[in-house]
């Protein structure tokens, strides 16, 4: 009989255990203010993701409520999907979170792969809070920007929990877009720090940071907040579109799919804060700083304030001294002053029809990390390829004297 107690006892400590191991503590997700502003630059993908945290469900008749999902808890089992994903699923996931011990506070929920664009066409969620009460929300590609419960290309839902504050989220997944360029290959998602994506939001709300990634050539901030109109008589003016826009039928970034021979349009906007004024750099491609995928031209028009644009021009075949901008890549300068808002219409013309962009994205450019960054990968790319050259001068001499050609080998 001992025995047999000794032994409940060491299961309820294991279930403890595993339950306790289960809980994701949010005061490990660093505040904003462990970042340092003064510097401005994040060098990590600033972002928590969750998988192995999270248990999951099939439901294979996608028919199950949120009320027969809370009576099933006994049937989540741990997520396979990186090995086991089905799209034509629904998949259902909950995940156990504990406030942070200090304050209560409000958390960013972000619903996509590590590619930011793979997404589902609906997510719902239920944050079931310690006392009893419900927050339920909707995202989603199905679901237009401006009625997402956060207007943006992502898919995103903010949640509360108060100081110290157990808490159960409950998260409904379904529906892949069959035309989608971006598809989950998994079932997770992130928690992610508003002020160090602006790109994600409208008007770009920018608070100073920039991220650097080794692999890229300079900082900067990637923007999807844009939609393009596609001119099918490559015609059509400034006046013609700034007067039209709103009537026009435009698709969002994650939505074209870019062809070759096209012209498109697309319209961004920017509303200064303390952060975000005089002279700015935007740049058009897939990736940060990859100059492959361009446009022969680039028209910029910038609105001046009194009903005009400012307009300038860049692209491949226009000679960088030339450019608004004379650099290698195609980059956009603009200014914008203080309690100013601009409206930026960019007409592209003539893509590499062997390069084409899954998304034709903005991104907002460090001008501070432009010139040391290329004098670093010039001496970089310069002492590889010059240790090269040497040992290819040494061989071809040697075998010019010994007449030998394991020398070419």
């Amino acid at each position: 009989m001992r025995l047999f107690g000794m032994a409940c006892l060491a299961f309820l400590c294991l279930l403890t255990t595993i339950d306790a191991q289960s809980i994701y503590p949010l005061d490990s997700f660093p505040s904003i203010s462990q970042f340092d502003r003064t510097k401005g630059v994040i060098e990590a993908d600033a972002r928590k993701e969750f998988y192995e945290e999270l248990q999951i469900l099939v439901d294979t008749t996608g028919r199950f409520t949120f009320e027969d999902i809370r009576q099933k808890d006994h049937l989540f089992h741990s997520n396979n999907t990186k090995e086991n994903y089905q799209h034509e699923q629904v998949y259902w996931a909950k995940l156990e979170l504990q406030g942070q011990t200090e304050d209560s506070d409000d958390y960013l929920f972000h619903f996509a792969n590590a590619t930011k664009g793979s997404s589902w066409e609906r997510v719902d969620t239920w944050l079931v809070h310690e006392d009893g009460r419900i927050d339920q929300s909707s995202t989603g590609n199905a679901i237009p920007n401006a009625q997402k419960p956060i207007p943006s290309e992502w898919n995103m839902v903010q949640c509360r929990l108060e100081k110290a504050e157990r808490a159960r989220l409950y998260i409904r997944f379904e529906g892949v877009s069959e035309v989608s360029k971006l598809v989950p290959q998994q079932l997770s998602f992130h928690l992610i720090h508003a002020e160090l994506y602006p790109g994600a939001f409208y008007d770009y709300p920018f608070q100073g940071f920039f991220f650097e990634e080794d692999f890229y050539p300079f900082r900067a901030n990637e923007i999807v907040n844009h939609s393009f109109y596609t001119d099918p008589n490559e015609e059509a003016t400034i006046e013609d579109i700034s007067k039209h826009w709103e009537s026009l039928p435009t698709q969002d970034v994650f939505d074209l799919v870019q062809e070759t021979d096209k012209v498109y349009w697309l319209k961004t906007r920017f509303a200064s804060n303390p952060f975000l004024t005089g002279e700015q750099l935007l740049n058009i491609s897939y990736y940060r700083g990859d100059d492959r995928y361009s446009f022969d031209y680039v028209d910029a028009y910038i609105s001046d304030g009194e009903g005009g644009f400012t307009h300038q021009r860049t692209g491949d075949h226009i000679r960088e001294s030339e450019r608004a901008y004379p650099f290698w890549g195609n980059f956009i300068p603009f200014h914008i002053y203080p309690n100013d808002t601009l409206d930026i219409y960019i007409r592209l013309e003539g893509a590499d029809k062997n390069l084409l962009m899954s998304n034709m994205l903005l991104y907002h450019i460090d001008s501070r990390s432009l010139f040391p960054s290329q004098v670093g990968q010039a001496r970089l790319y310069g002492g590889f390829f010059g240790i090269v050259g040497v040992q290819f001068i040494f061989f071809l001499l040697l075998y010019l004297i010994e007449r030998e050609r394991t020398h070419f080998y």
